[in-house]
């Protein structure tokens, strides 16, 4: 017995559509108004559709792509450029560095004369490069030669200044033990206590350590025994065979 044949159904042919294109130029491509049937029919339509919108937008995507090559160039430039002044900023600082150390080598007298050439060489460095990596360590040495000459106020200033615009920055640990050491020389052990018990948050037990054998100091000097002790016996604990300890230990036998 023989089985009729299936009909087929008549396919409706895809409606194409054709952009209206200016008066002398060439067509342009058309997509589907559909997609054909399957993965393949799609994957010619988009094809299709991406060709005549590229026709369609040629000067735009042209431009756009200018643009963008422009952005990368510029950005490049701007890399570069900031890596030399990086490069350069560090090689300034380490020249003032060492003109300063072998000047304080030769006596106080020296240091002095230098001193303030120094700072002005370290201000330049920032005014002409702007901030690199190395403004931190800069602000940092122009503190400590403030502090070192005994310009106190003016100190306490640029090691505030670290620990405001540098706040995650390495450095910000010393600025605070300085900053204590700079309040402490000035009568003002309220407020060096403050920042030594802030350096004695380090999870590193040497820094701790010294904050808190710093911090017992300011608290003898203000009459806080109690806190004084606990201070001490934190140092004893943290670092038991350093010289801190045995300076920690010789307060406590004072105190009793």
């Amino acid at each position: 017995m023989k089985f009729p044949e299936k009909v087929r159904k008549p396919t409706q042919p895809t409606e194409v559509v054709q952009e209206p294109t200016p008066e002398g130029a060439p067509p342009t491509p058309a997509a589907p108004a559909e997609p054909l049937p399957g993965l393949r029919g799609k994957a010619v339509w988009a094809y299709a559709w991406l060709q005549a919108f590229s026709k369609r937008h040629t000067k735009e995507l042209t431009a756009l792509g200018a643009i963008v090559a422009l952005l990368i160039a510029v950005g490049i430039f701007l890399y570069f450029k900031r890596q030399r002044e990086n490069e350069e900023a560090w090689t300034r600082l380490s020249q003032v560095n060492t003109e300063f150390a072998m000047a304080s080598m030769k006596g106080e007298q020296e240091e002095s004369k230098v001193a303030a050439r120094a700072i002005e060489d370290y201000k330049r460095i920032g005014e002409e490069l702007g901030k690199t990596q190395a403004t931190p360590w800069i602000t940092f040495r122009i503190a400590a030669i403030l502090h070192s000459q005994g310009k106190h106020d003016e100190a306490i200033k640029t090691y505030k200044q670290i620990l405001v615009e540098y706040p995650q920055h390495y450095l910000v640990l010393p600025a605070r033990l300085a900053l204590g050491y700079a309040y402490e020389e000035t009568s003002k052990p309220e407020e060096a206590v403050v920042r030594f018990e802030e350096a004695a948050k380090s999870d590193v037990k040497a820094v701790k350590a010294v904050a808190r054998l710093d911090a017992g100091r300011c608290y003898e000097k203000l009459g806080k025994r109690d806190s004084a002790e606990r201070a001490y016996r934190d140092v004893v604990d943290l670092a038991p065979s350093t010289e801190w300890a045995e300076t920690a230990r010789y307060r406590l036998a004072c105190l009793k």
